[in-house]
């Protein structure tokens, strides 16, 4: 291939995928809690698990956080909007801040009790015994001004980040022991799992699951962990030999395979929210980890 065919080849290896604003609020939102929780539950009788898809019939229903206490489990969705949020009838409907609109969030509330539901179904097919279970909305933004149709609910919480940190213990004082239900339903838990996670050059992000991937043997989750693609996009690099792809593949017990490809590869990938798969080059890709 010659220079000027390897120059516009990286060019293409170069195009970047901006994260979506809104988006990148809420992951960042979701990881600033995931934070508070292991700091607040190191040592205590509490733990988490972030992103757990529970089997719900012919699909998978994600929750943000399952809590699980030394007696009950908490079943948490976060939401990082501002604005005013009210209810009406079942919707959630959201006032953006500085008028930037309204959105119809739809039947929220439904959609998290329908969750609930899934879960105790997924632990009663192991358990003979399901601990008391209890969903809670956790709103991160402290600017958001919430109805009080939305708080005053008696068949879930509805509560500001403060509120919700306020009830989590303190590592020198929640060191009650676990209940062997708990225990139980713990290792229930660890089975389920989470979204995959397409990382794109240029910041965006993109949770889903991986439908297929071009190259042979790397679709693996069992054996693999997570993808990295080491793509040239340094124009110097057009004064060598054809650009191709490094794809190093992490195993799970922590070794790496490393295989060489052409550019022409790709995956598609099934991302959350989106009612088909979309095919990605690899070119445009950093990596992949498996849920």
């Amino acid at each position: 291939m010659s220079f000027l065919s390897n120059l516009k080849e990286i060019a293409r290896n170069r195009r970047r995928h901006h994260p979506v604003s809104e988006v990148s609020a809420g992951r960042a939102a979701e990881l600033r809690v995931a934070k508070i929780l292991d700091e607040r539950l190191s040592g205590t009788g509490w733990d988490y698990g972030a992103g757990l898809r529970v089997p719900d019939g012919r699909r998978k229903q994600e929750i943000d956080l399952v809590i699980t206490t030394p007696a009950e489990i908490w079943l948490v969705e976060l939401k990082n909007w501002s604005g005013f949020v009210r209810l009406e009838g079942d919707k959630v409907i959201q006032h953006r801040a500085g008028g930037r609109g309204v959105i119809d969030h739809g039947a929220l509330l439904s959609k998290m009790r329908r969750k609930e539901k899934a879960l105790r179904r997924y632990l009663k097919r192991s358990m003979a015994d399901v601990p008391q279970t209890w969903s809670i909305l956790v709103f991160c933004n402290d600017s958001v001004g919430l109805d009080e149709g939305l708080v005053g609910r008696d068949d879930l919480d509805v509560v500001g980040l403060r509120e919700f940190v306020g009830a989590l213990p303190l590592p020198e004082k929640g060191r009650e022991p676990a209940s062997e239900t708990i225990k139980e339903a713990r290792e229930v838990l660890r089975e389920l799992g989470t979204w995959d996670l397409l990382w794109l050059h240029g910041g965006q992000i993109l949770s889903g699951d991986l439908v297929s991937i071009s190259v042979e043997g790397l679709n693996n989750r069992t054996r693999f962990k997570k993808l990295r693609f080491e793509v040239p996009r340094n124009y110097l690099a057009a004064f060598g030999s054809e650009p191709e792809i490094e794809i190093v593949a992490v195993e799970r017990d922590g070794s790496e395979h490393r295989e060489v490809v052409d550019l022409d590869q790709s995956l598609r990938f099934h991302a959350a929210g989106q009612r088909q798969p979309q095919q990605f080059s690899l070119r445009h890709l950093l990596g992949l980890s498996f849920g």
